[in-house]
């Protein structure tokens, strides 16, 4: 605590100080560090704690500055915090398939509802946006349907692919299944585009995927608002020469996002700069590099936000944004099988293990 501060602030309380709260007696602290890249991954550990702190009667914090009955919880810890004395607790290993993890998930739903708020315009055009679709959706009688294909430095549970990526037709087909079970209007063959994020931008126009997909379906994003981009939609960097000048400056050539989310392109951002090595980054260009990693996690919530309001939606688990997606649909369409899992056959997990 900063030399001559006698209190913390307490966001929700009625005069956002802790000077005339009581000691708490047991607590938990979430520990946002930066040694996990994921989005999704540090999005479910947080709801995670939330969680089983609300369900333990623990105060709750979390710590974003770089004791046995105070827990505290980070990445490094996750796996002996939510071990197999936690899945001993709260798994129910006479169960099978969702029953089994069902109390586990009830805590990352809580923390969800509790914690998860798309602020300031993001959140205007989130409602929308929903507002739109489903408007659409009721005029053509047909279901939203979404889709999400993580690629990058991610591989399937399933051995025969987890040094590659599931084939396309794996995700399209059940998307046409999932169709045809949730759609208002069995006979309509009315063209619906399904909804499809990825970290990959060069995906929605993959030829590979399309001639996957029944004619009746299509592809769109789930939201434009922001979204990521790949050299092949950046304008070529160009040098500049100045009028009556020999002398060329020489310009960068633009990075996209190429094949999906690396963690190292990801933590590489704004190290491309030749000052970057040489003097280190200044206050100016942390901004900027922070500036982009926050529109990076933006795009992603986005997308993910969008998704999880589908009537349905096929992914694979063992990306966290798929078992994201599944939290932010509810556990009664998981339980109907609206919430599609291709990898493995797995049923939902906040960790996406058996």
């Amino acid at each position: 605590m900063p030399e001559g501060q006698k209190h913390i602030s307490v966001i929700g309380h009625v005069n956002e100080s802790s000077s005339d709260l009581p000691v708490c007696q047991s607590s938990l602290t979430f520990v946002m560090e930066t040694s996990e890249a994921g989005f999704g991954n540090t999005l479910l550990a947080l709801w995670l704690s939330y969680g089983m702190a609300k369900k333990e009667g623990r105060t709750f914090f979390i710590d974003d500055s770089n004791c046995a009955r105070h827990l505290v919880v980070s990445a490094a810890t996750l796996p002996w915090t939510f071990g197999s004395a936690f899945k001993a607790e709260y798994e129910h290993s006479l169960k099978h398939g969702f029953r089994k993890n069902r109390a586990i998930y009830n805590m990352v739903r809580q923390g969800y509802q509790d914690l998860f708020d798309l602020h300031g315009d993001d959140g205007s055009f989130l409602s929308h946006k929903l507002t739109v679709m489903r408007a659409a959706a009721s005029a053509s009688q047909t279901p939203l349907i979404g889709m999400h294909l993580r690629r990058g430095d991610l591989h399937p549970f399933e051995l025969e692919y987890s040094h590659d990526y599931l084939p396309f037709e794996r995700y399209t087909s059940a998307a046409s299944e999932l169709f045809a079970s949730f759609s208002p209007n069995k006979s309509s063959m009315e063209p619906t585009a399904l909804l499809l994020a990825s970290d990959d931008p060069d995906i929605l126009s993959s030829h590979d995927l399309i001639n996957t997909l029944p004619s009746h379906l299509t592809v769109s994003r789930p939201q434009e608002r922001i979204v990521l981009a790949s050299k092949k939609t950046l304008e070529p960097a160009v040098p500049i020469r100045k009028p009556g000048s020999a002398y060329v400056k020489h310009v960068d050539e633009n990075s996209g996002w190429e094949g999906g989310f690396y963690a190292s392109l990801f933590f590489s951002l704004g190290k491309g700069h030749p000052s970057a090595f040489k003097q280190g980054m200044d206050d100016e260009m942390q901004r900027a590099v922070l500036k982009l990693r926050e529109f990076v996690g933006r795009a992603y919530l986005l997308d993910l936000a969008v998704l999880g309001h589908a009537d349905a939606a096929v992914c694979a688990s063992s990306s966290a944004a798929c078992r994201i997606i599944g939290v932010m649909m509810g556990a009664d369409k998981i339980s109907k099988g609206q919430w599609k899992n291709v990898d493995d056959n797995r049923a939902w997990s906040w960790d996406g293990k058996v």
